[in-house]
């Protein structure tokens, strides 16, 4: 009880730095609670929110033209199933929309057919929008800033569908762009439109029974039905079977989302606890050092050094304590604020519930490094004699040390002055200078984060394991794709082509996505960390994330199944990527032909020499590849059609006629075909289809561009934060110093002006003195994250399989960081520095 009596004196007297130091370990409990809640709870949460929405466990779908009966005979006949779904649907392989750069299927859903296997659930509606023109959006979307009300173009394959954005949905498949298609509702009066005019389609959900163990079950679903029904193969998907979707891959891709703001959650922090440990610290031992009478006092009344040094331990746990209590309390109200930025990314709804374990866990933590601080730092105590502490701890000094003396120098006396007053506070400003930095490198770090997802994408893009070239031209099945490489190779701003293809194959019964071209050493954006690309039929490359769950490392063999048809291959190098939530590889034209002798690469990667020559490039070869077309028809005067109207409705036709034609030649994998079209009973387009050759023409930058996007839209998110909370957490540590500072050398500040400085000088004492502790703090913190953030952003994104990933980092991105840390310190010290206008010689002589 004596001993809580002292610490509630002690405490008394300084209830600014009791207060900062309650703010500090609130806010590091909290963020400490929110992470640990999160990472605990965080598959719990997706699982149970899959299961609240009754989503399928398995998930198919297809063109019309290329679905097969035995897709559905397969899953109706297996036991582990326990209801199945089929749908006519909207299948659309590769849009784009006007609200950003995505290149992405997509897959409309009826809304009013009657489904029990995830009905829709709306979150928001305007129930304004006509049928006709509505069109429903998942949550993600919302998160990127569409409103209700707001016009959405889909274009498909040139032509573009308007819509009127009429609610959100929650959804937990083909709800982020984690996927390659997204999923879309339509009242029944706009689907069926769009049905018949675009793209028809079917779908298959399955349930499996009760009991199973979903991930594992669903995964080996998955690995059965492709080798049982040949679906890749059948559907023939651009991206390699995106539209085939197990339990196991949305958990996956949910998972991995989430991850990001989890990590920051812990990331910041243990940054707040440091910074409160560091505080702590000094803070202690400046304390000891200006109240070495009242010590020396306690001693001579007989208080033992044990129970001073409880004093004093028991003085900072109880505000740590506090201070980790309001955490907890704080971390409940903010928690639904956290999930909602969560969801914003996965698309559904999570539920959170913090647990007396992770707040006991967070309350401890803040305690003990609180508490351990006090204790070291009091260890001065024990070597202190009564008499030496009466004496105020006076020692012999060298007085031929003077650093900067007063007499003498360039600058003036009061800079002077400033310079000796930081060294006397040596103690004070190492930790002032520590907390400065650490904030000052949490900033540059989410600076770099924002700079890589958002203006400066090409250190990101090299890490998306794609190869993405200016151009990419997918010719028809019966095109000679050899002899059109060369062609167009020989084309003016062609630097050179090289041949591709996406495809899916297992390991371990896990989905790999596999890229394979004829050449790797033509490609530039695959980057390896280690070894070398596959150069022959043995020999494969796999991603740094699929190393790491495999447990394998170059030199190692692995064993890749097909169809049924497993062969093994050698592992000679180790590359970035993270596509398929890191399940990547890269595998040359032999080695996928051991495994199907009639696999061909199915697209040609055009280099151009300029990227802004780019679209009028893609433009050449539609008008140079496409269909023959006769010239527009004179108008025969009976109509009233304007000659623009005319025009237009006779390139509306020939556009809708190349589609036709190119569609019928993929499907039948024919060379030739006789057409004719008529417009208004006039024949404006006829001819052969014998120089159609290419099948499309399309920009990997635009796709990357797309996925970039949307982690953009949450880095900005996350920048914003981890800026507030750092700047909240600096304004707090130099408010505390410059009272501190103010307070302890007020009867010095007395004598200056007694001795004829003003108060300006006095002010710009103390400005100078912050300004070096900011100057110092803000260039250790950016050399930090020089240092560093690569380390950090790896473990940060290792779900997304960029554990060996290397960040750009912009050096001048980093001076301006330690500029605006630096500014941001030397104007709070200046404005808090005005204090010193209430210091008077008079005061000071009847005090």
């Amino acid at each position: 009880m004596i001993l809580l009596h002292l610490a509630k004196a002690s405490l008394a007297k300084k209830k600014g730095m009791a207060a900062t130091l309650l703010f500090l370990s609130a806010l590091s409990t909290l963020f400490l609670n929110l992470g640990l809640t999160m990472s605990g709870q965080m598959q719990e949460a997706c699982t149970s929110s899959i299961e609240r929405l009754q989503g399928p466990d398995f998930f198919a779908a297809s063109d019309a033209a290329k679905y097969d009966a035995s897709f559905e005979s397969f899953l109706r006949e297996d036991a582990r199933i326990q209801w199945i779904e089929k749908e006519d649907i909207i299948y659309l392989e590769i849009t784009k929309n006007n609200h950003n750069s995505s290149r992405a299927g997509a897959i409309i859903f009826n809304m009013d057919h009657a489904r029990q296997i995830e009905p829709v659930t709306l979150l928001r509606q305007d129930p304004s929008i006509p049928d006709s023109e509505a069109i429903y959006l998942p949550e993600v979307m919302e998160a990127e800033g569409i409103t209700t009300g707001a016009e959405y173009i889909l274009t498909y394959k040139n032509t573009d569908y308007a819509y009127r954005v009429a609610g959100f949905f929650e959804t937990s498949c083909m709800g982020t762009t984690g996927y390659t298609f997204m999923k879309y509702y339509m009242p029944r009066e706009a689907f069926t439109v769009l049905y018949e005019t675009a793209g028809a389609g079917k779908a298959l959900s399955a349930r499996l029974a009760d009991g199973l163990d979903k991930a594992s079950v669903s995964r080996e679903l998955k690995k059965d039905f492709l080798e049982a029904t040949d679906y890749y193969n059948k559907v023939g998907s651009l991206y390699g079977g995106a539209a085939c979707i197990s339990y196991d891959g949305m958990l996956d891709n949910m998972l991995s989302l989430i991850s990001i703001p989890m990590m920051l959650m812990i990331s910041i922090a243990f940054v707040i606890c440091a910074i409160s440990f560091i505080t702590v610290f000094f803070k202690v031992k400046e304390e000891i050092g200006d109240s070495l009478p009242e010590i020396g006092s306690l001693q001579a009344m007989g208080y033992t050094t044990r129970q001073i040094i409880l004093s004093k331990t028991a003085e900072f746990s109880l505000i740590g304590t506090a201070g980790g209590v309001l955490g907890i309390l704080g971390s409940r109200a903010a928690l639904p604020a956290v999930t909602n930025y969560g969801e914003g990314m996965i698309g559904i709804r999570l539920r959170y519930t913090p647990t007396p374990g992770g707040c006991l866990i967070s309350l401890l933590v803040t305690l003990i490094l609180i508490t351990l601080a006090a204790v070291t730092a009091s260890f001065k105590i024990r070597k202190l004699t009564p008499v030496a502490a009466l004496r105020k701890g006076l020692q012999t000094f060298c007085y031929d040390r003077n650093f900067f003396p007063l007499g003498k120098g360039r600058s003036g006396v009061v800079s002077r002055l400033a310079l000796k007053n930081s060294i006397a506070d040596y103690r004070r400003n190492t930790a002032t200078i520590t907390a400065i930095a650490m904030g000052t490198f949490a900033v540059s770090l989410s600076a770099v984060l924002y700079a890589n997802f958002g203006y400066d994408t090409s250190a990101v893009a090299k890490m998306a394991g794609i190869e993405v070239a200016n151009v990419q031209v997918t010719p028809l099945p019966h095109t000679d794709i050899l002899s059109l490489q060369t062609q167009l190779g020989q084309l003016p701003g062609v630097r050179k082509t090289n041949l591709s293809a996406i495809y899916m194959a297992a390991i371990e019964e896990e989905d790999i996505f596999w890229v394979i071209t004829g050449d790797f050493s033509k490609t530039e954006q695959l980057t390896l960390t280690e070894g070398s690309f596959p150069q022959y039929g043995n020999e494969v490359t796999l991603s740094s994330g699929l190393m790491r769950k495999l447990g394998k490392e170059t030199g190692d063999t692995v064993s890749v199944t097909l169809d049924g048809i497993t062969k093994d291959y050698l592992i000679t190098g180790v590359f970035i990527g993270t596509n398929n939530n890191g399940k990547e590889g890269l595998m040359s034209l032999e080695g996928m032909k051991r495994l199907d002798p009639y696999f061909r690469l199915s697209n040609i990667d055009i280099y151009l020499e300029e990227d802004s020559m780019r679209q009028d490039f893609i433009d050449m070869l539609t008008s140079d590849y496409g269909v023959s077309s006769a010239d527009p028809p004179p108008s025969s005067g009976k109509d009233s059609l304007s000659p623009e109207k005319e025009e237009a409705d006779y390139a509306a036709a020939r556009r809708r006629a190349e589609e036709k034609i190119r569609e019928m030649l993929d499907q039948y994998g024919v060379s030739d075909a006789a057409y004719a079209v008529m417009l208004r009973g006039e024949l404006i387009l006829s001819g052969s289809s014998a120089g159609i050759r290419i099948k499309e023409v399309s920009s990997m930058q635009e796709y990357l561009d797309g996925q970039l996007a949307s982690y953009a839209a949450t880095m900005t998110g996350m920048m914003a934060m981890v800026l507030t909370v750092m700047l909240l957490v600096m304004g707090a540590i130099v408010s505390i110093t410059v009272s501190a500072l103010i307070r302890r050398q007020k009867t010095s500040f007395g004598i200056y002006k007694a001795l004829g400085y003003t108060t300006r000088d006095l002010i710009r004492i103390v400005r100078l003195n912050m300004a070096v502790n900011a100057a110092a703090g803000s260039l250790i913190g950016i050399l930090l994250c020089r240092l560093f953030a690569n380390s950090l952003l790896r473990l940060l994104f290792q779900n997304m399989g960029l554990d060996l990933a290397r960040f750009h980092i912009n050096p001048y991105l980093l001076g301006a960081s330690a500029l605006f840390t630096f500014l941001y310190v030397w104007l709070l010290s200046s404005w808090k520095a005005r204090r010193v206008k209430g210091i008077s010689v008079y005061d000071l002589l009847t005090e």
